[in-house]
């Protein structure tokens, strides 16, 4: 299988920079509460009722390259495709002059920020700020 050249770049720049992208994942909990207990009467049973802790919790975790690398693989196509449109929007022959590029610099930022919002909600705050830029390089 071949990797998109984008994506190696990506890795390799991340790398040289040490750049560490983190995603958010649940993790499921043991419940320390008591649980209610159902009595054939139809009630509960006698011990004190209490609500039971979430039963799951939030963990920190670094991507490895290989993680990334798939969580690219969706990103890029995404952002390609959004940027095409903008970018025909301003010009039919999808050929920017300079100042058009420049011009549109911050929306293709604001755009990519999005796709990364929406493709991997794992990776929140910094490290989405850090794969924004990476993305951009």
């Amino acid at each position: 299988m071949t990797i998109d050249p984008r994506i190696a770049e990506i890795l390799r720049t991340r790398r040289e920079q040490g750049v560490v992208i983190e995603q958010t994942v649940q993790v499921p909990r043991k419940s320390t509460g008591a649980t209610p207990s159902w009595v054939p009467n139809g009630t509960f049973g006698s011990a004190p009722l209490q609500v039971p802790a979430l039963n799951t919790t939030t963990e920190v975790t670094p991507l490895d390259d290989v993680a990334l690398a798939e969580r690219l693989a969706l990103i890029l196509p995404a952002a390609d495709s959004l940027i095409r449109k903008t970018v025909a929007a301003v010009r039919n022959d999808g050929k920017l002059t300079w100042m058009e590029a420049l011009t549109l610099a911050p929306e293709l930022r604001n755009i990519v920020s999005e796709v990364v919002g929406q493709v991997v909600p794992e990776i929140k705050g910094t490290s989405a700020r850090e794969l924004v830029i990476l993305v951009l390089a």
